[in-house]
């Protein structure tokens, strides 16, 4: 097989020409990988190598903190001590369905390199169509 006909991962989709990270105050994990096509963001809040993770997504505006005054903030606040790691995505091009499905795939290839198995996909308007997707595309 060609190298142009094998698959490309979403990491290589995304395509970054560089990633910072850093540790917030509140000790989750702050990462941002720098692209052509925008900055893709994550806070990454519990245990790196936890088998579980929630993958929380905004809406069609992006955003890291949900609906409900903050509710992905509250659940990377609380599932930690449940033993689950929760990634807040913030996209590249918030509104892009196919860009936003790929941010959501590297998040979740990012988290399965140190030990992610399990994923559950949380969007809150637009962001639950990228969240049906991401379900049906990684499963």
């Amino acid at each position: 097989m060609s190298d142009a006909a094998q698959a490309r991962s979403p990491l290589d989709i995304v395509a970054p020409l560089a990633v910072e990270e850093g540790i917030a105050a509140d000790g989750s994990r702050h990462v941002e990988f720098y692209t052509m096509e925008g900055l893709l963001t994550f806070l990454w809040a519990g245990d790196p190598a936890a088998e579980n993770v929630v993958v929380c997504m905004g809406g069609a505006m992006g955003g890291l903190l949900g609906p409900a005054r903050g509710l992905f903030h509250e659940l990377a606040a609380s599932l930690p001590n449940e033993g689950f790691g929760v990634m807040r995505v913030g996209y590249r091009q918030p509104g892009d369905a196919v860009r936003c499905l790929v941010d959501v795939a590297a998040a979740a290839e990012s988290a399965a390199m140190v030990g992610a198995r399990r994923f559950v996909f949380a969007g809150h308007s637009f962001g639950g169509a990228v969240a049906i997707q991401a379900g049906v595309t990684l499963a």
